[in-house]
């Protein structure tokens, strides 16, 4: 399922993704919505993609999170799934596949556009500014 061009959420990702520019990595599909299944499966429909990744949580017209990882993204999100309150809340993920070569400082930077762009209801522990 592909998140809709005129959707609410549309303009915030497209910043964003303009925003990695020259790091996104060749023939990814940030506009893809992996939908999470039911227990004990929630994790069925998403992608093994390897790191590095941007991932974001759509929710309604919101954000629930914003992230960033070097792991694989079925294993970060399994990690994040053992929250019983993310677990309920939710309900999809968005992911932008960055390149192998990207810097520690440049991963940093976008994840805190991504949270100053999306403006995500849940997290607390953002990357410093260096």
């Amino acid at each position: 399922m592909m998140l809709p061009a005129g959707h609410p959420l549309a303009p915030s990702w497209r910043w964003l993704l303009q925003a990695a520019g020259a790091d996104l990595r060749p023939n990814a599909a940030p506009w893809q919505l992996h939908l999470f299944g039911t227990a004990p499966n929630r994790l069925q429909a998403v992608p093994h993609t390897a790191g590095p990744l941007l991932y974001a949580v759509p929710e309604g017209n919101g954000w629930h999170y914003v992230g960033q990882t070097r792991q694989a993204l079925h294993q970060r999100l399994a990690r994040h799934l053992r929250d019983i309150d993310r677990a309920t809340r939710w309900a999809a993920v968005m992911v932008i596949e960055l390149r192998s070569d990207i810097s520690g400082s440049r991963l940093d930077e976008l994840e805190n556009l991504g949270r100053e762009r999306l403006r995500p209801r849940m997290g607390s522990r953002w990357p410093a500014r260096r």
